[in-house]
């Protein structure tokens, strides 16, 4: 899947720990990391917040509007 997506986003994980070298390699040219804060143990208030923002970009995204990173 990774070779035929446009765009690979993270939200802040870790990926180089999980993904094999290879994987990451093929990622790089359309790798973008959203940098967002681990919910875990946050308040419904903050996760909420946190929800909103990815949904924002996401949406930018599919206007066609550029890579928010």
């Amino acid at each position: 899947m990774i070779d035929e997506a446009e765009l690979v986003l993270t939200m802040g994980c870790s990926v180089e720990a999980v993904c094999p070298l290879p994987m990451l390699a093929r990622m790089q040219k359309k790798l973008i990391d959203w940098h967002f804060e681990n919910p875990k143990n946050k308040s419904i208030h903050d996760v909420r917040m946190i929800r909103d923002e990815i949904k924002g970009r996401v949406l930018e995204l599919s206007k066609g509007n550029g890579r928010k990173e």
